[in-house]
């Protein structure tokens, strides 16, 4: 998690977070992984998610098994 950035109240659980990633207050990611350089917005949900390098998942998204961004 070089440089990355984990907010007040996030969890991450059984993940795999890239360099330079923003993940905002509140939001849950499991069992995903989040490539560098990406954001997972406030109160976003994450469960089972790859998330490419330099994309972006807005506030308040639900994700849930083998969604790719």
């Amino acid at each position: 998690m070089d440089r990355s950035y984990i907010g007040r109240g996030a969890t991450v659980r059984r993940s795999i977070i890239g360099r330079h990633v923003y993940v905002g207050d509140g939001a849950v990611v499991e069992d995903s992984v989040i490539a560098d350089n990406a954001t997972v917005g406030e109160g976003a949900v994450l469960k089972g998610v790859r998330v490419w390098p330099h994309k972006t998942v807005e506030r308040g998204v639900k994700l849930e098994g083998f969604s790719v961004v």
